[in-house]
C-alpha cells in the first residue's frame, strides 16, 4: 500500500502504465486503491468538517450568497417556493421536510461515484485515434481518482493544521496588544468559498495530469498539454453537474 501510494503521487502516470504492461506485483489494485482512498477522505473530512466533502444541504443551495456553484438552481426564490410547495403536498412541516431532503441527499451522495467511468468515457474521445481498449481509460480513470480524493485528505488535513496554527496565533496576539492579528480576517475569507481555496488544489490536479498523460499517452508535449486543460476544465463543471443532479433526483425522490 505505501509503495502505491507513493508512486501514485510522486510518479504521476507511472502506476497506471506500469499495471497496464502488466507490472503489478507490489501494487494494490485499482479498486482496492480506489476505496481506500474514499475511507481516507471521508474519514479526514468526518474528523475536520463533520461531514464528507460530496455531503450537501438544500441550505446551501437556498444561500443567495452562492457558496456553491449551481447550473440550474439559481434561482433562490423559486427553488424555496418548490420546497414549500412539496411539503404541502406531503402534508409534513415545512423544517420537517426539509430534514427529509437532507438524509435523502446524503443517502445517495454515492452518485458522484459515476464520474468514474464518465472520465474513462472522456478519455475514449480525447484519445479515439489511439483505439485503445475502454479498460484501459477506466484504469487511468480510477487511479486519477484515487490520486483526487489522496490530494484532497492531505489538503484539508493541511488547512485545518495551518488554520489552527494560525488562529492560535491570532489569538496570542490579540491578549498580547489587544487588536486583532493582521490576516486572521484574511484567512476566515479564505475559508469562506471553496473556490478561493479550490485553485491550489487544481494546480497539483493540472501537474498531475500532465506528467501521468504523458506517460500513459505519449505524444508530443503540447498535445498533452491541450488534452490536460481539457481534463482540468471539466472538473469544476462535474462538481457543479454532481450538486444538481443531486439534489434534482433528491427533489424528484422525496
Amino acid at each position: 500500500l505505501w509503495r502505491t501510494v507513493v508512486t501514485l503521487l510522486r510518479r504521476p502516470g507511472v502506476l497506471t502504465h506500469d499495471w497496464l504492461v502488466g507490472r503489478r506485483r507490489g501494487y494494490v489494485k485499482p479498486l482496492q486503491l480506489y476505496v481506500l482512498a474514499n475511507v481516507a477522505l471521508f474519514l479526514s473530512l468526518g474528523g475536520i468538517l463533520g461531514t464528507g466533502l460530496f455531503d450537501y444541504r438544500v441550505e446551501q443551495f437556498l444561500d443567495t450568497r452562492g457558496v456553491i456553484g449551481s447550473y440550474f438552481f439559481t434561482d433562490h426564490d423559486a427553488l424555496g417556493a418548490r420546497i414549500v410547495a412539496q411539503a404541502r403536498a406531503a402534508q409534513v412541516p415545512l423544517p420537517e421536510y426539509v430534514a427529509r431532503l437532507n438524509a435523502t441527499m446524503h443517502a445517495q451522495r454515492s452518485l458522484w461515484l459515476v464520474f468514474g467511468p464518465a472520465l474513462a468515457v472522456v478519455l475514449a474521445a480525447l484519445y479515439a485515434d489511439r483505439r485503445r481498449p475502454f479498460g484501459q481509460h477506466l484504469v487511468f480513470a480510477v487511479h486519477f481518482f484515487a490520486f483526487f480524493l489522496l490530494l484532497l485528505t492531505l489538503f484539508f488535513v493541511g488547512l485545518r493544521a495551518f488554520a489552527s496554527g494560525t488562529m492560535a496565533l491570532a489569538r496570542g496576539w490579540q491578549a498580547a496588544f489587544d487588536a486583532a492579528m493582521p490576516g486572521s480576517d484574511a484567512l476566515r475569507w479564505l475559508f469562506a468559498r471553496e473556490s478561493r481555496t479550490g485553485w491550489i488544489a487544481m494546480a497539483a490536479i493540472a501537474w498531475w495530469l500532465y506528467r501521468a498523460l504523458g506517460r500513459v499517452y505519449p505524444e508530443a508535449a503540447w498535445r498533452v498539454a491541450l488534452r490536460t486543460l481539457v481534463l482540468v476544465g471539466l472538473l469544476p463543471f462535474s462538481f457543479n453537474l454532481y450538486r444538481d443532479l443531486l439534489l434534482a433526483i433528491t427533489l424528484w425522490t422525496t
